[in-house]
């Protein structure tokens, strides 16, 4: 999809969180924008301050920072993102690694709600619970993300994210659970720690050491 306007992209994203609420209501998102130059998606502002599941509050977030679009954290949200990574001309691809994880092991995804990535070679599951999220949590090229570009949006400097396909949200599977590890406990004490950018959440670190999703 070649560029489009400011007002193309934030009815792309409103439509977008529209139809994720419909699936699981309640949900928030946040604004970010992309950085090439570290291949991270950030937010606009504040992580704690530009999370909501107001959507007239993102319309004018998107409105004021341009170039924005809407993104979903796993965590804020209790679902888990797993993202299968096939770039072509890489000798693992995510897929090989699911299909022998089930030949060989009897492990299998379920069927969940779905959407492709810009590149057209990777996709991103997601599932309602949570596990922890790094690098190749299910195995090679298969992480455990913990946030990703809402799908149905489009990114400037990314691309676009496909929109979700028709299938409800399914439970994450205790085996990636067991695989991924459990999440990080959330702290009952504030944290004195800056939450502009989501990568500074500690259960990040792992994640952001590869592209963005």
């Amino acid at each position: 999809m070649p560029d489009i306007s400011q007002e193309e992209r934030i009815r792309l994203s409103l439509e977008a969180a529209h139809a994720f609420q419909e699936k699981l209501p309640g949900a928030k998102f946040y604004p970010a924008k992309y950085y090439s130059e570290t291949r991270q998606h950030v937010a606009v502002a504040k992580f704690e301050k530009c999370l909501t599941s107001d959507l007239a509050k993102l319309e004018g977030m998107l409105t004021r920072h341009r170039d924005s679009y809407l993104c979903v954290p796993a965590r804020e949200n209790g679902i888990t993102i797993v993202d299968i990574d096939d770039k072509p001309g890489e000798t693992v691809k995510g897929s090989d690694t699911l299909l022998d994880l089930e030949l060989e092991h009897g492990l299998e995804l379920p069927e969940t709600a779905s959407s492709s990535t810009p590149s057209g070679t990777g996709s991103h599951l997601i599932y309602i619970g949570e596990c922890k999220t790094k690098a190749h949590a299910i195995g090679r090229r298969v992480d455990t993300a913990f946030m990703s570009p809402l799908p149905g949006v489009y990114a400037p400097g990314k691309g676009y994210y496909g929109p979700l396909n028709g299938v409800p949200f399914a439970p994450l599977p205790q085996w990636v659970i067991d695989r991924a590890g459990k999440p990080v406990e959330r702290s009952a004490d504030p944290v004195d720690i800056e939450l502009d950018m989501p990568h500074n959440i500690d259960a990040a670190i792992q994640y952001l050491t590869g592209p963005a999703p």
